[in-house]
């Protein structure tokens, strides 16, 4: 995250289980955004879609300013929309909370429907079809090699 974000937000990420890495504020979320991919190309089993990360067991997502942790069978639904310029975008209901999570495409959000279908059997899925190999790396490389 940039370097001229608050001490709150600082210690809400290390709170949980986060690393905080600082990069220059001139380069804004940019930057930030880099590093963040930089470090996705070098951890196993994780994913960003937007502003969330989707690891193994456990995701993080990005509510209204807040980083909110939560289990996949915390999920109680998921539902395929589409942004303002018609990208596909998953709905992810985890509580009484909706994080918004922005896909490449409409089979990228197939194949995320199936990850969150593996983890979690008992999630709603609402205008999509569950298909791909439900794993992490299935979400960006189809053929999860």
């Amino acid at each position: 995250m940039p370097d001229d974000v608050s001490e709150e937000r600082r210690t809400l990420i290390r709170s949980y289980g986060g690393d905080v890495v600082l990069t220059p504020g001139e380069a804004k979320m940019g930057g930030a955004n880099a590093a963040a991919q930089e470090a996705l190309s070098k951890t196993e089993n994780a994913v960003i879609l937007g502003q969330n990360f989707f690891l193994e067991k456990r995701l993080l997502v990005f509510y209204r300013g807040n980083v909110v942790e939560a289990e996949y069978t915390d999920i109680r639904k998921a539902v395929k929309s589409t942004d303002r310029k018609g990208n596909p975008v998953m709905e992810l209901h985890v509580g009484s909370m909706i994080a918004n999570c922005p896909c490449a495409s409409k089979g990228q959000a197939q194949r995320f429907a199936a990850f969150l279908r593996k983890k979690n059997p008992k999630i709603e899925l609402v205008n999509i079809v569950d298909e791909g190999q439900g794993t992490l790396e299935s979400i960006y490389n189809p053929s999860g090699k």
